[in-house]
């Protein structure tokens, strides 16, 4: 296979479903509506009236807010990654444009004061245990006093582990598999350190890309919540629009002598940091922070060798997250997206110490969701797991 030719066919398909958007929320959304409501009897049309035709033009209106954001973003990313002539792009497939709307999603979590609560019971405690780790002589305090249901990070770490205090945590390099949008990525370098995050999905790279390299200078208003109608008590519920960013990278000074760097690396954790591929990754970083990623893989003894591939002597693996096995029930020719090796969480435990890693401290059952829409009547709660083990 001609790798460049697959990578512009998979980067091609994504701009195509950013700039397809309108056309498949479209379809999705509005010609269904239209279709059932002109079945309706004269009688029940009299009913809903009032409702179903102001929502139609009300969810019209959203799909065109929508639309011009993303291809804003995609305008930014077919630059930023030297997509091919327009005539070369490969149409994108229904999977790429199921994976929009999960984008919108994740942009919510990630990006937007409304997504603050979601994504910082996972985000605090793992910036919060990489700063215990990695104290500075000049903070005693980084961190405001604990919220209730907190983790006392003083009462889970050990003393033995926590390193010299330093003047500046510039030479920490932090490595963040499946960053997602890089907002994780992005607390960790406001923290001081150097950081590179690691993303497979060009969906994903090119909406990070947006935030981390475009230098918007002014909030843009997205409507995340369109494509859901269950568990939605009203109207406004459903089409209200969020503000992004809620934090813009813009205005940060990259070359202030707090912060270390930051950087992104697009392709699977693997194949970018692995033994076989990337011998020049050896020993190159002194943190791995992994957040809702290692359930991502198909083959978790790969995973775990690459991470420790990728660690120095002593280095650390953070981790939160569930283990909701991506790939269980799936077949596929290609091992890499075939299910078969999902384990328990004790099953993992002994995996890690297999591989050449120490379980130093964890907490269990830690509540957390995951791109939930926070005033619905319904969403999924995940009983997480966060634990520190080191390299041996």
């Amino acid at each position: 296979m001609d790798t460049g030719n697959e990578e512009d066919r998979v980067k091609t398909r994504t701009l195509n479903a950013y700039y397809g958007y309108s056309r498949s929320a479209r379809q999705s959304l509005i010609e269904p509506r239209i279709k059932q409501y002109q079945s309706l009897s004269p009688a029940n049309q009299a009913v809903v009236s009032d409702i179903i035709p102001p929502k139609i033009d009300a969810l019209e209106s959203c799909i065109r807010v929508n639309s011009l954001f993303f291809t804003e973003v995609a305008n930014g990313a077919s630059e930023l990654f030297e997509a091919p002539d327009v005539n070369c792009w490969t149409p994108a497939t229904v999977t790429d444009e199921e994976k929009m709307l999960a984008t919108l999603k994740q942009i919510t979590r990630e990006w937007t004061l409304e997504g603050y609560r979601e994504r910082n019971q996972s985000f605090i405690l793992l910036t919060r245990a990489l700063c215990m780790l990695f104290p500075l002589l000049d903070r005693q305090i980084e961190f405001g006093p604990l919220e209730p249901g907190d983790i006392d990070l003083t009462e889970v770490i050990p003393n033995d582990i926590i390193q010299q205090p330093q003047e500046s945590r510039r030479s920490i390099r932090v490595l963040v598999p499946g960053c997602g949008l890089g907002r994780l990525p992005f607390e960790i370098f406001l923290r001081g350190f150097e950081v590179q995050g690691n993303e497979v999905s060009y969906h994903m790279l090119f909406a990070a890309s947006y935030f981390l390299h475009s230098g918007i200078t002014e909030q843009r208003k997205i409507h995340p919540f369109i494509h859901t109608t269950s568990h939605t008590k009203s109207r406004y519920d459903q089409l209200r629009s969020v503000p992004v960013p809620d934090i813009n990278p813009t205005f940060v000074d990259f070359d202030s002598d707090y912060l270390g760097g930051m950087s992104m690396a697009a392709g699977s954790f693997d194949d970018v940091y692995g033994k076989h591929n990337k011998p020049s990754n050896a020993l190159n970083y002194d943190v791995i922070v992994s957040c809702f990623f290692i359930d991502t893989s198909a083959n978790i003894l790969q995973t775990l060798r690459t991470m420790h591939h990728a660690l120095k002597p002593g280095g650390f693996l953070i981790n939160f997250g569930p283990l909701l096995w991506h790939f269980e029930g799936h077949t596929s020719d290609e091992l890499t997206f075939s299910g078969g090796l999902e384990f328990t969480r004790d099953e993992v435990w002994t995996l890690l110490t297999r591989t050449g890693f120490q379980v130093v401290c964890s907490r269990s059952d830690i509540k957390c969701a995951y791109t939930a829409n926070e005033r619905a009547m319904g969403r999924f709660i995940y009983n997480c797991e966060f634990f520190v083990a080191v390299k041996v």
